[in-house]
């Protein structure tokens, strides 16, 4: 009976070990945030489709700063989702129970990155298997080749313009369409404000943000 038992554990272990050892899904690269960009807060409200049909809504507070990108998501009734920061070295993430297999935190950055972020940074950052097209309000992420995410921006009054900072205004829809997982967000942008930025020892402040082609609502105190 030993035998048996330690015969059927040597004919398992192998195929446990070769199912956790199977390679993750390639995800983009995460791009550091840029020093040069104005400080923006996004009040947004997303629409989540998942693959299986299931449609989520989400409210969330983005947040692209020269030191940080963040992201804070909550449910319709206020209930906390998820908090996502990324400073360009570390991404610490909490997501509720069960989120983190519909939204991988790095994959949801990444696709909010792809919308936001001006072209010629992306392109930087985007090499080896990863290249991006674009055209007319839209960005098209491959991978190997193949479109892997498709990015559309409608904008008021975009006038046909690209993506990145037109994006960046309020009453834009932004639509990611996930090719490969089926995964559909829809990211409505309903408030957008610039936030003050503190002056060093020198007077001088962080360059205005490159993302707006309208001036967005300041705070007021």
């Amino acid at each position: 009976m030993r035998i048996t038992v330690l015969s059927l554990l040597l004919l398992v272990l192998p195929g446990c070990q070769t199912l956790r050892l199977a390679p993750a899904p390639e995800a983009p690269p995460l791009v550091p945030p840029q020093k040069a960009m104005a400080s923006l807060q996004l009040n947004q409200r997303l629409t989540i489709r998942t693959p299986d049909g299931e449609t989520r809504r989400m409210l969330a507070i983005t947040t692209l700063a020269p030191d940080r990108m963040q992201l804070n998501g909550l449910s319709v009734t206020g209930q906390r989702l998820l908090e996502i920061r990324w400073d360009g070295k570390s991404l610490d993430t909490w997501q509720a129970p069960g989120l983190e297999k519909t939204l991988p935190a790095e994959w949801l950055l990444a696709q909010i990155q792809l919308a936001y972020l001006p072209e010629p940074v992306l392109r930087k950052y985007y090499h080896g298997n990863w290249s991006l097209q674009t055209d007319t309000g839209k960005r098209h992420l491959l991978l190997e080749g193949e479109s892997n995410i498709t990015v559309t921006c409608r904008a008021p009054l975009s006038g046909g313009r690209s993506v990145g900072r037109n994006c960046l205004v309020p009453g834009t829809s932004v639509l990611i369409d996930h090719h490969r997982s089926g995964l559909f967000i829809r990211v409505d942008t309903l408030k957008v404000v610039e936030q003050v930025l503190n002056r060093d020892a020198s007077g001088h402040s962080s360059a205005t943000g490159p993302l707006t082609a309208e001036r967005p609502e300041r705070s007021r105190p």
